[in-house]
């Protein structure tokens, strides 16, 4: 299945050419997402759950790091990531096995609700 022609981009990361797609009026807790996918079309997705804003770079960033941990774009398995770009450097973390379908924002506004109410002591 190949992306949406609408909202795609093209890519070129380490002389291989992808397609990203991300749809902008989704861009919203919960439904913010960016398909990576090989630019023949076939091959497996590169699921990105993203907070903050996904600049070029960022994606570029997020595909090094995605294939530096095993996502073969011409293999079989479909990876899903998390990126965090709100701070400079930008953050990746690889979805757990046993995660819900919301996995990266459940923790990371649940860790982001917890840390504003830690109350310094002195």
């Amino acid at each position: 299945m190949t992306l949406p022609k609408k909202y795609r981009r093209n890519i070129v990361v380490d002389h291989h050419k992808f397609h990203w797609h991300f749809h902008p009026y989704r861009f919203w807790v919960h439904s913010s997402f960016i398909c990576v996918q090989d630019a023949s079309g076939t091959g497996p997705l590169l699921k990105i759950q993203w907070v903050g804003i996904a600049l070029p770079s960022h994606v570029e960033s997020a595909i090094r790091f995605a294939r530096e941990t095993g996502w073969d774009p011409q293999g079989k398995q479909i990876l899903e990531i998390g990126v965090n770009s709100l701070k400079e450097p930008v953050t990746f973390c690889i979805k757990p096995a046993d995660a819900s379908r919301h996995w990266f924002y459940d923790d990371f506004y649940n860790r982001t609700v917890r840390e504003a109410h830690i109350v310094d002591p002195a």
